[in-house]
């Protein structure tokens, strides 16, 4: 249950988020790629992130009526952006539920778009369709796609290049203003994932890497990221 007026849990999940990026920003240069894990004890109240406003209500209150995905390997970070993992993405039950338009592939060479009809001759995708008889689904053809073949589950590039984010920025977006979703996939949904939650929270709302990490690690309790990371989020503050 959120509390209302608990002031004590927010800021001891704000201590616990601080301290773990401090652990990570005082670890030394052979550590820029190890993998660390983010952890938060609290759920958010409904005093913090006030501002945010999703067709008239705010996102904490949002998340009250309508909480994770637990069934699906599926979670929303906000109303219309969902984080998922590869069978999140091929599920097209869940992709119909949730009303999602778009799909951002941030590993390309690891997850294939099934329902994209470039797609059809691909014998991977072919295999996955009759595999989970959904050969002659409505969705092919539907879904826009946005695919990054170059990223790994924790190691992403592209981090300083403004042109690259503000074109996955504006991808999300596409569906989001039309009252669709947009769901964002990785093998694992712990690292690569995330990090795109990272950047479209960030220039949407304004945020810093240290606020956005506090209100998704709230949300999301299986985070992974890199030093490497995290300096390269910093830049974009």
């Amino acid at each position: 249950m959120i509390e209302s007026n608990d002031n004590s849990s927010s800021l001891n999940r704000q201590s616990t988020i601080l301290r773990q990026l401090e652990t990570i920003h005082k670890s030394n240069s052979d550590a820029d790629n190890k993998i660390f894990k983010l952890k938060s004890k609290n759920a958010p109240t409904k005093s913090e992130f006030d501002s945010i406003e999703n067709k008239g209500k705010n996102l904490d209150q949002y998340f009250i009526d309508n909480p994770p995905i637990k069934d699906s390997g599926g979670l929303l970070l906000t109303e219309f952006v969902i984080v998922g993992d590869e069978r999140t993405a091929h599920d097209s039950r869940f992709l119909n539920q949730y009303q999602v338009s778009h799909i951002l592939n941030t590993c390309g060479h690891l997850i294939v778009n099934i329902f994209d009809p470039l797609e059809l001759y691909n014998p991977t995708a072919r295999a996955k369709l009759e595999m989970t008889h959904q050969t002659n689904s409505a969705l092919i053809g539907k879904l826009t796609y946005f695919t990054i073949n170059e990223w790994e589950e924790h190691k992403v590039n592209n981090l300083q290049n403004l042109a690259f984010l503000t074109k996955v920025y504006e991808f999300i977006e596409s569906a989001v203003q039309q009252y669709k979703s947009c769901l964002i996939v990785s093998p694992d949904n712990k690292c690569a994932t995330v990090v795109i939650g990272i950047v479209y929270m960030m220039m949407k709302y304004k945020w810093t890497v240290h606020k956005t990490l506090e209100y998704i690690c709230s949300r999301k309790s299986d985070i992974e990221i890199t030093k490497t990371i995290i300096k390269h989020l910093q830049q974009l503050q």
